[in-house]
């Protein structure tokens, strides 16, 4: 049920690579939210999560430097492995993030 993730890695790039920084971290936004709900649902295991969320943040660290702290803070959550509190957590920063105009701040 996760995206597969060479696609989800390959669509950052090009919208990287378009200039598209805002979309890029959008993207990636939603992809984080709705894996934690896939979780939360039971659909995926916390491992299974914890593995792709790092080889996500693997994937895009060794390419230019543009992702959102705040995405970037996102993906470590989950790769750390959610559980009750943690996805609390994440979907309370997730909303703050959500209200923002704009993804493509790359610096805190």
């Amino acid at each position: 049920m996760l995206p597969d993730l060479d696609k989800v890695v390959g669509e950052y790039e090009t919208l990287i690579d378009s200039g598209d920084i805002d979309r890029a971290n959008f993207m990636l936004a939603v992809i984080i939210g709705y894996s934690a709900f896939l979780w939360k649902m039971g659909i995926v295991t916390r491992e299974e999560l914890s593995k792709y969320f790092e080889r996500l943040r693997e994937n895009i660290l060794e390419g230019p430097d543009y992702l959102n702290p705040y995405v970037l803070e996102l993906t470590s959550i989950l790769s750390e492995g959610l559980d009750e509190r943690l996805f609390e957590e994440l979907l309370a920063k997730l909303r703050m993030l959500l209200r923002e105009d704009r993804f493509d701040r790359l610096e805190v």
